[in-house]
């Protein structure tokens, strides 16, 4: 099995295979509508390839047409550990 760089409680990106397990949320399918997944999914891809101003522009841009969400904070918490630790 790989190892997942990326990881949240509800969506895993798995490099060697180029795409995410999209869409999961606890087990449940999600109630969001596909264009504010990929949305998503191209915010974790953002992170994943280092791309750290634009995922950080692009989680403002969602947010002001979602609101607050779980995996923005989490995207954001990804975001602000690469940029102190490099990882």
């Amino acid at each position: 099995e790989a190892n997942c760089p990326i990881q949240g409680v509800d969506q895993f990106y798995w490099p060697e295979v180029g795409q995410f397990n999209w869409p999961l949320t606890m087990g449940l399918e999600t109630t969001r509508p596909n264009d504010v997944n990929d949305w998503l999914r191209k915010i974790y891809e953002q992170i994943d390839v280092g791309n750290l101003e634009l995922a950080t522009n692009s989680i403002r841009e969602l947010e002001e047409v979602i609101g607050e969400d779980p995996d923005l904070a989490k995207a954001a918490v990804l975001i602000k550990r690469k940029e102190l630790i490099g990882k």
